[in-house]
């Protein structure tokens, strides 16, 4: 079925009509499942149509096994179906945009367009990002509060707990069969805790100066369309990333929107004028370019065994200024200090040892032997059909105290096997 559903929807998209209901849900199946998921669907139909035809691959399994509610399952299957829906008639739309028609990057954007559609509902619901930051800064701030305080507490407790804590842990050694010295004493639980403590103090600093800082996205729905669509335009090329309102791009957003909403032609200027000055697009601009830095750096290695090498140079020297920078930011006291003048000794360790690699680097999968490949997929798919099989016969024996199936209907035979 792999090859023809998408051969079955192409046409639509190059001429621009609307497609039919089965073939937008089965590419969208195809999308999505995996090998195992093609298991599962066969199952689920079995006990019920609609929503082994319907449910997103992820609720398979625990439907298979009675693990889904009733309410839940017939919310995931009515949310599929109204945007399946709606994707009869946009999808046409939106290709056209985007100008791809290849069967090997059709498939996965049907599945992306329409988790952002989805996800567009579960983002409207949730705190913008400002308020998401703020409690990140507030948590660890606290955090590093509270390990201030932990650490007198345990100075000061600590001789009358430490044998009891000393005891527990070499039991549990014995119990799980581990070698008691991989198992903290109470004082290296200490100095764990002063080490957590440096770890949130460094991490709020790296934040403070946008040396990696605390990003939890832009929760504003509208924000997740328009940072969609321009992840489509890097990706594609087209359309191109403008303000200009009913440009190529804006018209991606509306369609986006609709696709998530029901709303046509909607403007989105505003989300798209503040997503041009936003941190998330400079952020998203920045991995872009070292996505593409890596991938020009695959045609370095191939022709400089030393590529790798040298980059790791430059990380290690960009390390030790920033540790040299945190170190001179303000007064730390004693532990913290020496633990920056250990990570210091590190970074110069690893740059010698950078220094003395030889080559060659190159290392190609295809020196796994084919054999040693199917071991791995043989016990991959045992575990698969094992899993299923359980699942099975926990949702017979769970529906078997029910008294009515979901959705109505009488409950299959659950008689088939992976």
């Amino acid at each position: 079925m792999t090859s023809s559903v998408i051969e079955k929807l192409i046409p639509y998209l190059r001429n621009g009509d609307r497609i039919p209901h089965r073939i937008v849900l089965d590419a969208l199946n195809q999308a999505s499942d995996s090998r195992r998921g093609d298991m599962e669907r066969r199952v689920a139909r079995e006990i019920s149509m609609e929503a082994g035809d319907y449910l997103p691959r992820f609720h398979l399994l625990d439907f298979i096994s009675a693990k889904l509610s009733d309410e839940d399952c017939l919310r995931a299957v009515t949310e599929r179906k109204v945007i399946i829906a709606r994707m009869e008639d946009l999808l046409p739309a939106i290709f056209g945009l985007l100008g791809e028609m290849e069967a090997r990057t059709v498939s996965p954007i049907v599945e992306q367009v329409f988790d952002c559609a989805i996800g567009y509902q579960y983002i409207e619901r949730a705190a913008y990002s400002s308020q998401q930051r703020k409690v990140v800064l507030k948590d660890v701030y606290a955090l590093v509060d509270l390990l201030n305080q932990i650490e007198p507490l345990l100075e000061r407790s600590g001789w009358h707990v430490k044998g009891e804590y000393e005891d527990h842990k070499r039991a549990m050694a014995r119990i799980f069969s581990r070698d008691t010295s991989d198992l903290a004493s109470f004082g290296e639980l200490r100095k764990e805790m002063k080490s957590l403590r440096l770890a949130a103090e460094v991490a709020l600093f790296r934040d403070s100066i946008g040396d990696e800082p605390f990003f939890v996205g832009d929760n504003k729905a509208r924000t997740h369309i328009v940072e969609f669509a321009y992840n489509l335009s890097l990706r594609f090329g087209k359309p191109s990333f403008v303000t200009t309102p009913g440009s190529d791009f804006s018209n991606l957003c509306s369609l986006l929107f609709e696709l998530a909403t029901g709303a046509q032609d909607e403007s989105l200027a505003g989300a798209i004028n503040r997503f041009a000055r936003s941190e998330l697009k400079a952020r998203i601009d920045r991995e872009e370019m070292q996505f593409r830095e890596e991938s020009e750096g695959v045609a370095r290695r191939e022709a400089d065994n030393f590529a790798d090498v040298k980059g790791r140079l430059l990380s290690l020297d960009a390390s030790k200024e920033l540790w040299r920078r945190i170190l001179s930011s303000r007064s730390w006291d004693t532990f913290s200090e020496e633990q920056m003048a250990l990570r210091l000794a590190d970074i110069r360790n690893e740059r010698e040892i950078a220094e003395k690699t030889q080559g060659p680097h190159l290392v190609s999968a295809s020196q796994i032997s084919p054999a040693v490949h199917e071991q791995y997929r043989q016990e991959i798919e045992n575990h698969e059909q094992t899993t299923l099989r359980l699942a099975i016969k926990l949702g017979l024996l769970t529906r078997a105290q029910r008294s009515q199936h979901p959705f109505g209907e009488s409950q299959g035979s659950g008689s088939t096997q992976p």
